[in-house]
């Protein structure tokens, strides 16, 4: 992780399980009316391009990513607001093309969380992992840790879709 002047204090762990979101009580629409962050554990100085990357890479799907400037467009837009109205200048504090050499230079980060995250997501409970059954030392046991799945198919078919969006950009 690199510090720079544009470095804030980033969640860490952004992403679905670590988010609330509130709906209305009449359940007229599916869209959330606000969202919280929780579990701040891991809590650090760093690019917002780490946490954003981290989320939007774990859930986006082809098509998102195809879109996916324009998604780092809207999130820095809502980013600029929010400096504005704590009285700050955008322009001077992160200003887009900051932002963008930032996605450039960490989006790898949110692209190696999605490699286990997509797998916990589609994964069934009995499916998961426990880490403290395995004895990291032992080679035999560290097959355990890519046991199969049932969801595995789909899994792949995201990896791929991820993995060519990151070397098509120039990513990876």
């Amino acid at each position: 992780r690199s510090l720079d002047e544009y470095s804030i204090l980033t969640q860490g762990d952004c992403w679905c399980n670590n988010m609330m979101f509130l709906y209305e009580n009449d359940k007229s629409t599916k869209d959330p009316i606000d969202m919280a962050l929780i579990d701040w554990q891991l809590l650090r100085p760093a690019s917002p391009a780490f946490d954003i990357s981290y989320f939007f890479l774990t859930i986006a799907s082809e098509a998102a990513l195809n879109k996916c400037k324009d998604y780092l467009k809207l999130y820095h837009n809502e980013l600029s607001e929010q400096i504005r109205l704590l009285g700050s200048e955008p322009e001077v504090l992160y200003p887009f093309p900051a932002f963008m050499k930032h996605w450039k230079d960490h989006c790898r980060f949110g692209f190696a969380m999605a490699t286990i995250i997509i797998k916990v997501m589609l994964s069934e409970k009995d499916e998961v992992v426990n880490l403290e059954e395995i004895d990291l030392e032992d080679a035999e046991q560290l097959e355990n840790l890519y046991p199969k799945f049932e969801k595995e198919e789909e899994f792949l078919r995201r990896m791929k879709v991820l993995a060519k969006y990151m070397i098509a950009n120039g990513y990876l």
